[in-house]
């Protein structure tokens, strides 16, 4: 995914490649830190090295200056908690102005974390967003990372106002919903069987039984997903210059544009 991105990135910056890539990941809980760090920004690596082989020559006769790697800030944005502020008012129905951020007293001691309310909410108590800076090789500080956060969430092309968390997070989540309802409109699921349920526990049954049943029930699972996305990429249009094209069942002229907002 990350090399076609790359590579439409080149079509787009005259035959250049991103020096600076930040990449804001929502869904992760705090026991995954690690596999974002080790599995999916290893990848961004390896895709721009791809890139960059393959687009050498050509960046070459240009005289375009190529870059060892890119420095990458990896940003991880949880919506999911249940921390609230209130400014110091007298009036109990007040919310927090847009724009507040919390970056002491109760973010962690250790982590380059923040909590930032970036919108006004149209009815309830403001939900600030969480953010953790787990990798910072652009070497951000902190007043730049929450400026630039902040000003991120006034750019969200559904809406005139500022967004609740960043919008590059936000389009991920519009664009997994709408893959859902392709997958759902090509009937994947059912080319390619039912999804294995969890088994319920037995009454009686031992541990040992229990635990052989979960992990047969996760291997079950894990081939199953990958079926789906197998599925998934047989919707393709073919190849082209060796790769993969997940153009998807939709209209090639709506390639590389955002008409799923």
């Amino acid at each position: 995914m990350f090399f076609e991105r790359l590579c439409a990135w080149y079509d787009n910056q005259d035959g250049r490649l991103p020096s600076n890539i930040i990449y804001y990941r929502d869904g992760v809980g705090n026991t995954m830190y690690d596999d974002v760090l080790v599995r999916e920004v290893s990848k961004i690596e390896a895709a721009y090295e791809r890139v960059k082989a393959a687009k050498s020559l050509e960046m070459t006769k240009k005289g375009i200056a190529i870059a060892s790697k890119p420095k990458i800030t990896v940003v991880i944005v949880t919506k999911r908690h249940h921390t609230r502020f209130y400014p110091d008012s007298n009036d109990d129905k007040e919310n927090c102005q847009p724009g507040t951020v919390v970056d002491s007293g109760v973010t962690h001691p250790c982590y380059f974390d923040f909590y930032l309310q970036s919108h006004a909410p149209v009815k309830g108590t403001a939900k600030p967003t969480y953010y953790v800076v787990l990798r910072n090789n652009i070497a951000f500080d902190a007043a730049q990372m929450q400026d630039l956060t902040n000003a991120l969430c006034y750019t969200y092309a559904r809406c005139c106002l500022p967004v609740g968390y960043a919008p590059p997070a936000y389009y991920a989540d519009r664009l997994c919903e709408q893959a859902r309802l392709y997958i759902k409109r090509f009937d994947v699921r059912q080319r390619v069987g039912p999804e294995p349920q969890r088994p319920d526990k037995v009454d009686g049954e031992s541990a040992i039984s229990r635990n052989s049943n979960i992990r047969q029930w996760k291997i079950n699972l894990r081939n199953w997903k990958t079926s789906v996305a197998d599925e998934w990429k047989r919707l393709d249009t073919g190849p082209s210059n060796g790769e993969v094209v997940s153009n998807g069942p939709w209209h090639a002229k709506l390639n590389d544009t955002m008409f799923w907002m």
